[in-house]
C-alpha cells in the first residue's frame, strides 16, 4: 500500500514587506505628482507672463500717441509749389479804387492742419492773405481750431467767444463741454 506522506511546508509572512513596498510606491507616485504639477504650474506662471507681456505690447503699438503740440508754431511751407496739407482758395472780387472797370481779384488761402485723437478731428485752419505769403514763410493772418466727431460729422467751435449755442453740437457728440475743451490742447 501507499504509504501516506505528510508534507511539510512553512508558511512565511511577507505582510509587513508588502506593505513596505506599497509605502514606497505611494510616495514615488506622490513625489511624480508633485513634480508634474509643478511643471505645470511653472508652465502656466510663464505662460500667463508671456500673454500679458503681448497684451501690453499690442496696446503700446495701437494706442494713439498724442502729437506734441508747440503753441508759437508757424507752419513753414517747402520750396516746391505742392505744400502737404489741405487748402482753400477763396476769391474776393472788387472794382479798382481809381474808378476803372477793371476788377482787382485778391486770394486768400486757408491751410488746415488735422490730428486725430479717439472719435475726433481736431483741426486748425490758417488763413493767409495770399499764397505767397504762405510760400514765403510769413505768419498767418487769422486761425481757428474746431473738433469733428468722425461719426455724426458734428463740429465744435473752440473759439466763439460765447456767441455761438453749441449745446446741440455737444449732445450729437456725445461730451460736455469741460471734454470737448480738453481737445483744445491739440490745436497747432
Amino acid at each position: 500500500m501507499i504509504e501516506e506522506r505528510s508534507l511539510d511546508y512553512s508558511t512565511h509572512d511577507y505582510d509587513p514587506l508588502n506593505k513596505f513596498i506599497d509605502e514606497q510606491s505611494k510616495i514615488r507616485r506622490s513625489r511624480t505628482l508633485w513634480q508634474y504639477a509643478r511643471v505645470m504650474t511653472l508652465f502656466l506662471v510663464g505662460l500667463g507672463i508671456f500673454l500679458i507681456l503681448l497684451g501690453i505690447a499690442y496696446w503700446w503699438f495701437t494706442k494713439p500717441h498724442p502729437q506734441i503740440v508747440d503753441v508759437n508754431y508757424i507752419p513753414q511751407a517747402p520750396e516746391q509749389t505742392h505744400i502737404p496739407g489741405d487748402f482753400w482758395e477763396g476769391n474776393e472780387t472788387e472794382t479798382s479804387p481809381n474808378g476803372s472797370d477793371k476788377p482787382i481779384v485778391t486770394k486768400s488761402v486757408t491751410h488746415f492742419i488735422t490730428v486725430k485723437s479717439g472719435n475726433f478731428d481736431i483741426t486748425t485752419g490758417y488763413t493767409y492773405n495770399s499764397s505767397e505769403s504762405l510760400r514765403s514763410g510769413n505768419k498767418h493772418d487769422s486761425k481757428y481750431c474746431y473738433l469733428i466727431n468722425r461719426h455724426n460729422s458734428a463740429t465744435y467751435y473752440f473759439d466763439t467767444k460765447g456767441y455761438l449755442d453749441q449745446g446741440p453740437q455737444l449732445k450729437l457728440m456725445g461730451i460736455s463741454e469741460s471734454q470737448a475743451k480738453s481737445y483744445e490742447k491739440y490745436c497747432r
